[in-house]
C-alpha cells in the first residue's frame, strides 16, 4: 500500500506543478486553462451526476425582471442548441451542458 500525500492547490498557476506529481484531482476551470484535457483523466464525473446538477451555473435575476423580455430572450438563447453544441465542442467534456 502506498501513502497518499494530499496537497490543496488553490490558484490557477499552481495546476501546472501537478506534473511531478502521480495523481490530481483538478476541477475543470483549473484543467482547461492548464492544457489538461478530460480524455486524459482516469475519472469524470456524469453530466446526470447529483453534483452536476447541484453545482451548475445558474442564472439569477432580480425578483420581479424574471418575466421581461431580455431575460426571457437571455434564458432562450443560453439554452440554446447552439449554445450546448458549443460547449461540447469547445470544451470536450469538461464543462457539460444540463440544460
Amino acid at each position: 500500500m502506498r501513502a497518499l500525500l494530499l496537497v490543496e492547490v488553490v490558484e490557477v498557476g499552481d495546476v501546472l506543478e501537478v506534473v511531478g506529481v502521480d495523481l490530481a484531482c483538478i476541477n475543470g476551470n483549473y484543467a482547461i486553462p492548464a492544457g489538461f484535457k478530460t480524455t486524459d483523466a482516469l475519472a469524470t464525473e456524469s453530466a446526470t451526476s447529483l453534483a452536476a446538477e447541484a453545482y451548475a451555473n445558474v442564472l439569477v435575476v432580480k425578483d420581479g425582471n424574471q418575466d421581461s423580455d431580455k431575460i426571457k430572450a437571455l434564458v432562450k438563447a443560453l439554452t440554446s442548441d447552439e449554445v450546448r453544441t458549443y460547449i461540447n465542442d469547445t470544451y470536450a467534456g469538461a464543462v457539460v451542458p444540463v440544460f
